[in-house]
């Protein structure tokens, strides 16, 4: 079994500050700090890399999970919190009514044939008493710079950091499998 190294924790660190990354992006990163770290193991972001680094901060109940993106079939990667407790589900930068937002989008989603809605739709899922339309086009832009949905002109449908990082709440909430999607 390959220790870590300091390329495995620098790659580490970039995932965690990115949310999430492209394949291609994940091996130029690690080919930018192969050189600068003389590091001469791996030439790509593969299983055994990432079994190293996943067997690091696996005891944290965190894993580094890849996915096949379903619309662009790009493989991503992120860092996925695998303990479903109370603690990690306080763990977000949004706040309440962001959070309730988001769940309505993603009801609305799974409940929609074409798992996507349009803009409007999810405008109007918000709580008119705490957002008005303004506020809440930017929450949807900040939930599209963060991965947790995608928005191309007026449809919008599941991020890939939902679908990584989401799988077991949208399994156990709506019966969706993300791997059929």
């Amino acid at each position: 079994m390959e220790h870590m190294t300091e390329t495995h924790r620098h790659l580490l660190q970039f995932i965690m500050k990115e949310g999430y990354l492209s394949k291609k992006k994940l091996n130029d990163t690690l080919d930018n700090y192969k050189v600068q770290h003389e590091y001469k193991g791996r030439d790509r972001v593969d299983e055994d890399f990432t079994r190293t680094i996943n067997n690091a901060i696996g005891p944290m109940h965190l894993a580094i999970k890849a996915m096949v993106h379903p619309r662009s079939k790009d493989i991503y990667f992120a860092i996925i919190n695998e303990q479903d407790d109370e603690i990690s589900k306080l763990a977000t930068q949004y706040n309440a009514h962001e959070v309730q937002l988001f769940k309505q989008i993603l009801n609305a989603i799974v409940e929609n044939e074409n798992s996507s809605i349009t803009t409007t739709d999810a405008v109007n899922l918000r709580d008119n008493k705490s957002m008005n339309i303004e506020e809440t086009e930017k929450v949807l832009n900040s939930f599209a710079k963060d991965g947790w949905i995608e928005k191309k002109k007026d449809e919008v449908w599941f991020g890939i950091r939902t679908l990584l990082e989401l799988r077991m709440y949208l399994l156990n909430e709506f019966e969706v499998d993300t791997q059929d999607l």
